[in-house]
């Protein structure tokens, strides 16, 4: 028998919960409703870890795609001989890591419920008969095991900062933007953050809405002797110079006066997007970011903004043409070849 099992759709199991993926809620429980994308990867992680709790027989998932299996970039952005290469084996950790960036084999809800469950993941060619690519949790970090994984790229992403001159009003501004982001549903990447500065990177696709829950904000801020009296407000500014900004503006000057009402500058960089180097613990390989900017910019390559974390370091880039993306993803690959070339003659 081979049940076959629909894998993009659920039963949901509380009542009041917001659908954020598909703007519709709540939805009452016990439901039909879609999973979102990566559903059908999640669902197979997920029956593969229910059948590893009833049976002694090893459960392995394997996930059809139309590539090899996890490779070293996307093959649409390096064609030919130096294209990328299929890695042999990766942890759940690094392709969670890479999924979030940008690669799109593996969605990375798949990858955290197959780890839950201790269940390996197997990415496959449907078409090919090659061994593909094995996905778990038991990776021996040893010399014939490259500790670079592979260059991930996102696409269209806008660049949004803040300017506040007063560290109070920043710290609460700060987490005021936040807070109202999370509660819409927005994700936001390379967050940064200086003494005067807020900044994040949304998805082209988020920024009207970002700036419909953002323009306008006003936050308070509290008297320095904490005595619970407001001493001034700050306007959150994505589109100072509209007609209701600056009404609203005028307003709130003529609540709290001149000189207790101030704007929290914002400006945004459209035409954005962001490179990653994927690999094992970056913070314990020197030169790794020298590296990667220094690259990106000898291929004509402008550099907005930086980021790192233990699996990853990223950069936020200028897409001043459609190609620019490809070229910081091949730029990266060469630069790193000799690593991936490692992983290439390990497998």
């Amino acid at each position: 028998v081979i049940p076959v099992v629909c894998g993009f759709q659920g039963v949901s199991e509380a009542e009041g919960n917001w659908d954020h993926n598909h703007g519709h809620g709540p939805v009452p429980h016990g439901e039909i409703t879609t999973l979102g994308r990566g559903g059908s990867d999640t669902t197979a992680a997920a029956l593969g870890g229910a059948l590893s709790r009833v049976t002694t027989e090893s459960v392995v998932v394997e996930i059809y795609t139309d590539v090899d299996g996890v490779m070293t970039a996307d093959p649409r952005d390096i064609e030919g001989e130096d294209g990328p290469y299929t890695l042999d084996v990766v942890t759940y950790e690094e392709i969670s890591e890479m999924a979030h960036l940008g690669s799109k084999v593996v969605h990375p809800r798949a990858a955290r419920v197959a780890m839950d469950f201790g269940v390996p993941l197997w990415v496959k060619a449907t078409m090919l008969d090659s061994p593909g690519t094995r996905i778990s949790g038991e990776v021996k970090r040893s010399q014939d095991r490259p500790w670079m994984m592979g260059v991930a790229r996102t696409r269209d992403v806008v660049w949004v900062e803040f300017t506040v001159d007063n560290p109070e009003a920043k710290a609460r501004g700060e987490l005021e933007i936040y807070r109202l982001l999370g509660e819409a549903g927005i994700n936001i990447y390379l967050v940064t953050s200086s003494e005067t500065t807020i900044g994040f990177a949304v998805k082209h696709d988020k920024i009207a809405e970002a700036r419909e829950v953002l323009s306008g904000r006003v936050i308070p801020v509290p008297s320095s002797n904490q005595d619970g009296r407001v001493c001034g407000v700050y306007l959150v500014g994505l589109d100072e110079g509209s007609p209701g900004f600056q009404a609203q503006f005028r307003a709130l000057r003529r609540v709290y006066g001149e000189q207790c009402v101030h704007v929290m500058h914002g400006r945004v960089v459209h035409n954005c997007g962001m490179v990653s180097v994927i690999a094992q613990n970056t913070r314990e390989v020197s030169g790794l970011m020298s590296r990667m900017v220094r690259c990106l910019n000898e291929a004509g390559v402008r550099v907005l903004q930086t980021a790192d974390s233990e699996f990853s370091i990223s950069s936020l880039i200028h897409e001043k043409d459609k190609d620019t993306g490809k070229r910081a993803v091949q730029a990266l690959h060469r630069e790193f070849q000799r690593d991936f070339d490692r992983s290439h003659r390990a497998s």
